[in-house]
């Protein structure tokens, strides 16, 4: 970071505060040459959560000086409106000393650091984003190598890879079959416009149970995207693509209607087989088949609107 200025977005309503910031920000710039760690900030305020929104989409930031108390939005709501926009870059929220137990609740929640108005310097100030910055690259670092995805349960893209890999290296000496279901959940987005980020994070999680279920053991199921869920299956005798496609939108369906049938969610299901004479190569090979399986459902997405019209609320198309 030493090379350049890091870029601050500053999101305070109250002109006192940010004068207090504006402040602390010149000391440091002052201190820098005699403490090496600090760094020169450019600093860019905004009033509002919605004007943060648009400058995060706009550019990129290095960390985030969030107040808790906002015009459009205070406490729980700001936090979670700016982290959804913004998931990794770190977060420092500003509090007022009665909202310290606000602030360390949102550290749970992922902010990086909290600041309390009254102690605010120029050494605290550079600190907190100092350590904001490395605590949030630590913890990327961290998430690439975890192998469960948070919310699901299920395989991230990196377990998934090591795992089903793994699976091809046993079909290959057993001579088994190996197929990749691709699964495309449609309307998720739509779920979180309506009905807000919880109840599309219970779609997910509902969907997860459900491809789960109607999975064996031995396959390796993950989820690949946001709402992409995959499935590598080993088996001895010829797979039955039709059939295990009927199985998870039947599955997802159940899970659905747990739901009340409340969200509208289409599923497509994409399906790549290597049999058991094809050679296999480690990622390369499963990356391809990955591939071979998704390639229909861009396919048929172009159909999707046009079969929206008579299908129920949970469809499958191959």
């Amino acid at each position: 970071m030493r090379g350049r200025a890091l870029k601050v977005l500053l999101v305070e309503d109250d002109l006192d505060d940010l004068a207090l910031f504006e402040e602390a920000l010149l000391e440091m710039e002052e201190r820098m040459y005699a403490r090496k760690w600090m760094h020169p900030c450019e600093l860019a305020p905004v009033d509002r959560i919605s004007e943060a929104i648009e400058c995060l989409q706009a550019e990129s930031f290095d960390v985030i000086l969030l107040d808790l108390t906002l015009p459009d939005a205070h406490g729980h709501e700001a936090f979670s409106r700016v982290r959804a926009v913004a998931p990794d870059v770190p977060i420092v929220v500003i509090a007022a000393p009665d909202d310290e137990a606000l602030a360390i609740s949102l550290i749970r929640q992922g902010a990086q650091d909290y600041l309390i108005k009254s102690e605010l310097d120029c050494i605290p100030l550079a600190r907190a984003l100092r350590c904001a910055i490395e605590r949030n690259r630590v913890t990327g670092a961290l998430k690439s190598l975890a192998f469960i995805d948070d919310l699901t349960g299920l395989y991230t893209p990196g377990g998934f890879h090591s795992l089903a890999e793994r699976l091809a290296r046993i079909a290959r000496l057993a001579r088994l079959d190996l197929g990749v279901f691709v699964i495309d959940l449609d309307g998720i987005d739509a779920v979180e416009q309506t009905f807000g980020t919880q109840e599309r994070d219970m779609a997910l999680i509902l969907a997860a149970e459900a491809v789960r279920g109607a999975c064996a053991e031995t396959d390796v199921v993950a989820r690949l995207g946001p709402a992409r869920f995959a499935v590598a299956s080993l088996n001895g005798d010829p797979p039955d693509p039709a059939a295990r496609i009927e199985e998870l939108r039947a599955a997802v369906e159940r899970g659905n209607s747990r739901r009340g049938g409340s969200c509208d969610i289409a599923v497509r299901v994409g399906f790549g087989l290597a049999d058991a004479g094809e050679a296999r190569d480690g990622l390369n090979y499963l990356d391809q088949l990955i591939q071979a399986a998704a390639a229909p459902l861009c396919e048929n997405e172009r159909n999707a609107s046009e079969a929206a019209a008579h299908a129920d609320s949970t469809r499958c198309y191959l």
